[in-house]
């Protein structure tokens, strides 16, 4: 019976339920009769027949195993078809290579094997059945429906250790897998410069000892290399010489790999391959046939589906017959495969030998891919010559993918991808499966890009969703989504105390990101009851918590060690949780605001506005919600009769990160063509992101509504043509309601010579090509600007973005002084305001990153616009004549501007401490 948990999330995700298999046999047999119990194993002793004829990699299996001697009390006959000790059951072994007829019964035990892989995999089922407490009865006939059947360690980044890929064997064993291509892209003796050069001796003594566990396992390994383009010519006899080296260590098939490549020449392929077919293999005797993937290995590389490939034509035509082509489905990443198939065979004329690019994750986010596998139709094995799966780095984590293949690849008629994956957890962690197998429902959302397919099979976190659908946080009580997020903590805390345990050490960071969501998760719910008791003390402090947590789960990395060739970020509940934490934590700091109850400055993040009311203005008018309008205006007048039609409340939207915005008047919300919404207000369409620049902002349509900025044509808002960046699309003063309304500034920009400085009031400065923050040079009479730290910012022509320069030199995208010709689709850059400090982002072909401050200058980095603002852009001539004075008596008192307690002018101060009129106020 499957647990409780694994019935209730089946049902939740719309699926139906299949009878357990009833031996407990892996995979599952093709054909098996059980009846009740043979024997105790506690109290069974056995003794072998048949041993010196039987394969003895099977005979070591079970003497290993069950330490068999001659008084053993159940005897185990073992053999192949002809052997005479399984003569009398030989019509019983089914006729299909590697198929075995096992037969257990009260003293006796029978495994016959059609061939030698046959008769060890009978044992290796046996040996499963043994392993319980009570033996079942038990006939089965059993064969793999795909001969073919392993993993192919071919993905970008860090390669198996040589103890994750010893260990493989002992999991091949366990799950009948016949096939290891041995081919990772960054070991750079397979793939790059190193190609065609032997092993160093210790890494040639770890694949050696590799290929001699393989075949004491009944492992086919298979060597792969990569040379790219190097095809012809010498490389010709410099391949054959590796392969003979390989050769040398006990490899005894071979692959070439011309995949991720821009193919030089179809032909040169074909002549490259079939030479190593003719002078290694066929001339060694004793190697099984060559695999290549080619360059056009989906059906999204060859062009599509209605193109006529003809490198794949060439291919299929040109190479030797005993060539086996791999092939990945339609796409990189394709869960459905066999549809693909007929479109290859009808090209290549010749079965597609399948790499399947799962659970890989080199690409994206590359997330921890736990979730059950569904690969495909159940007639696939048809169609194919053999199937692979290509795995993630992490190889523990691996295996719960790699279970449900095996199982998929030798018996896909009764394969129940939610059965094997149910058993799959219990094999991984059978001590502590219920908190792996929650752990696990965290780790199913697959977020691969476009271009790579779109193979998310399964809802992660499906009791989560079932919550957030029966129960919204707002209106369920605090005890529903405690229990969820304890029961997250309790699985998180168990698992992370296991010691010795391979994958927990393996996903060690992974787990530490799953129990501090766990807890920040419980954070929410502490902040909620705060809010309730109106208690701010309670709420200021669990906050920090919350996101000194959100912190250090930001800061963690796996594999961040000396030699890793990725440090991968750790995350999960990608789906569901995470966003419902990030969301949910936005609603409380809202309703807390609401309360009306102090709390420190910078406490929250910042926002380029705050939820609130404003007036909203372009060129001194007003934009306002007139009598019976069907949109906004702009009007010249105050309307001192009815004020709340030029009050709009614009509302930071958690979901989208974007603001929506609604007339104070009636609620209604202005839409994305700048008219009052008549459908219902949605926030997919009808929220817009809000920036700043000169005190003047620009708004943008966002997520279905496209990315059009707001204009204003005939005194009402409409939607412009234009969607990229540019200082022309900062029209709207935003002004919170009930302030003074300051002067209308001409334009959010003025071109001319500015100086840039960090947090310190350091110059960015020039010295030769680099780039540095210096202590600027002050006398009696104010700073001194040298001319290496003045930097003239204009709009550029071509992009009407910014270049920022000094005489022919210009700062490029890195950003450092640019040693290449000026290309503005590079070198022209966004700027942002907020609150007097400055960002500047890449654009264009430059990319999104922002420009960050470090030790030694700059450079940049993918973050949010609110966490790029680590400039101060101030006019030459402003920064001369206004040099920032002490706070006090200093500020006139006749000034209605209002200023940080810094001396910074601030347009839109937002909670805390403020001067205007040379009096210090709280907002």
């Amino acid at each position: 019976m499957k647990p409780q948990s694994i019935l209730l999330s089946f049902l939740l995700l719309g699926g139906g339920i299949s009878a357990a298999v009833p031996s407990g046999i892996f995979p599952n047999p093709q054909q098996e009769t059980v009846g009740g119990t043979a024997y105790a194993s506690a109290s069974a002793t056995y003794r072998l027949t048949g041993a010196d004829d039987a394969d003895p990699i099977a005979v070591k299996a079970l003497q290993t195993k069950l330490s068999p001697s001659a008084s053993g009390s159940i005897e185990i006959v073992v053999g192949e078809a002809d052997d005479a000790a399984v003569a009398s059951v030989k019509s019983l072994i089914p006729a299909h290579p590697q198929a075995y007829y096992l037969k257990v019964e009260p003293g006796r035990v029978t495994i016959a094997g059609r061939d030698a892989l046959g008769t060890y995999y009978g044992s290796q089922s046996f040996l499963q059945l043994a392993a319980k407490a009570e033996v079942p009865s038990v006939e089965v006939k059993d064969w793999p429906t795909t001969e073919v059947r392993g993993v192919i360690e071919g993905y970008y980044g860090n390669p198996w250790s040589h103890e994750d890929c010893i260990d493989m064997c002992t999991f091949f064993d366990q799950n009948k897998m016949n096939t290891f291509i041995y081919g990772p892209k960054n070991d750079s003796y397979h793939h790059g410069g190193g190609v065609f050069t032997p092993y160093p001796a210790d890494q040639a003594a770890n694949l050696a000892a590799l290929v001699r566990e393989a075949n004491a396992h009944h492992v086919d390994i298979v060597w792969a290399m990569h040379p790219g383009n190097s095809n012809d010519g010498d490389n010709l006899q410099k391949a054959v010489s590796k392969l003979n080296a390989m050769y040398d260590l006990g490899f005894r098939r071979f692959a070439v790999f011309f995949d991720d490549i821009s193919a030089n020449s179809v032909q040169k392929q074909i002549d490259f391959l079939n030479y190593l077919n003719k002078n290694v293999v066929k001339a060694k005797g004793d190697v099984k046939g060559l695999i290549v993937c080619p360059s056009e290995y989906c059906i999204s590389f060859a062009g599509g589906q209605n193109t006529s490939s003809t490198y794949l034509n060439s291919l299929g035509a040109g190479l030797d017959a005993d060539i086996d082509i791999m092939w990945t489905g339609w796409q990189v990443v394709d869960m459905e495969i066999e549809p693909s198939c007929d479109w290859f065979i009808n090209r290549t004329g010749r079965k597609p030998f399948i790499w399947h690019n799962y659970p890989c994750s080199d690409y994206g986010s590359r997330p921890l891919l736990m979730c059950p596998y569904e690969p495909a139709t159940k007639t696939l094995y048809t169609k194919i010559t053999g199937f692979t799966a290509n795995p993630m780095e992490y190889y523990e984590a691996s295996k719960v993918g790699l279970y449900g293949m095996a199982d998929f690849a030798w018996n896909p008629n009764d394969y129940d991808p939610w059965e094997a994956w149910e058993e799959a957890v219990q094999f991984i962690m059978p001590d502590h499966a219920d908190a792996f197998r929650t752990y696990c429902y965290s780790n199913f959302n697959y977020p691969a890009p476009k271009s790579h397919g779109k193979p998310i099979i399964y809802t992660e976190t499906p009791d989560f969703k079932a919550l957030l659908v029966a129960k919204p946080f707002a209106s369920a009580t605090a005890a529903d989504y405690a229990t969820y997020f304890q029961t997250q903590l309790d699985a998180a805390t168990e698992l992370r105390s296991i010691e010795g345990n391979r994958l927990v050490k393996e996903i060690a960071e992974w787990l530490e990101f799953y129990e501090l969501q766990s807890r920040r998760g419980l954070d929410l719910v502490a902040m909620r009851q705060a809010i309730d008791a109106k208690d701010g003390e309670l709420f200021i402090n669990t906050y920090k918590e919350y996101t000194a947590r959100t912190a250090q789960g930001e800061a963690l990395r796996s594999r961040n060690y000396s030699g890793s060739l990725r440090t991968l970020t750790p995350f999960c509940g990608s789906q569901f949780v995470e966003p419902f934490i990030g969301n949910t934590v936005e609603y409380l700091i809202a309703d807390f605001k609401d309360l009306g109850l102090d709390y420190p400055a910078g406490l929250f993040p910042a926002r380029m506005l705050e939820s609130g009311n404003y007036v909203i203005l372009y060129k001194g008018k007003y934009m306002t919600n007139r009598n019976g309008s069907s949109q906004p205006t702009f009007v010249s007048d105050i309307d001192n009769v009815n004020p709340n039609r030029q009050v709009w409340t614009i509302r930071y939207v958690p979901e989208t990160g974007r603001y929506s915005i609604h007339s104070a008047e009636d609620a209604r919300y202005v839409n994305e063509l700048g008219v009052f919404g008549t459908n219902a207000y949605s926030d997919a369409w009808n929220t817009y992101d809000i920036t700043c620049l000169g005190g003047l902002y620009a708004i943008q349509n966002g997520g279905s509504s496209g990315t059009n900025f707001w204009e204003v044509k005939s005194n009402k808002v409409q939607k412009a043509a234009s969607t990229a960046y540019t200082p022309d699309n900062f029209l709207f003063q935003i002004i919170p309601a009930g302030l003074e309304i300051p002067a209308a500034p001409a334009a959010a920009w003025t071109d001319g010579q500015y100086v840039i400085k960090d947090s310190k009031g350091y110059y960015l400065t020039r010295a030769s090509s680099e780039l540095r923050f210096n202590k600027p040079s002050t006398t009696a009479s104010g700073p001194q600007i040298k001319a290496t730290q003045k930097w003239t910012i204009a709009k550029d022509a071509e992009t009407n973005r910014f270049k920022i320069s000094q005489g022919a030199s210009y700062i490029n995208e890195k950003p450092v002084i640019g040693s290449n010709t000026y290309y503005a689709s590079w070198n022209s850059y966004r700027i942002y305001e907020y609150q007097g400090k400055h960002a500047i982002g890449n654009a264009g072909d430059a990319g999104t990153n922002f420009w960050t401050i470090t030790d030694s200058g700059m450079t940049n980095r993918a973050c949010g616009l609110m966490d790029a603002f680590e400039f101060s852009i101030v006019s030459v001539t402003d920064e001369l004549n206004s040099a920032i004075e002490e706070v006090g008596t200093a500020l006139p008192d006749n000034s209605s501007a209002i200023y940080d307690l810094q001396g910074r002018r601030v347009l839109n101060p937002t909670h805390g401490l403020y001067i205007r009129n040379g009096q210090i106020f709280r907002k």
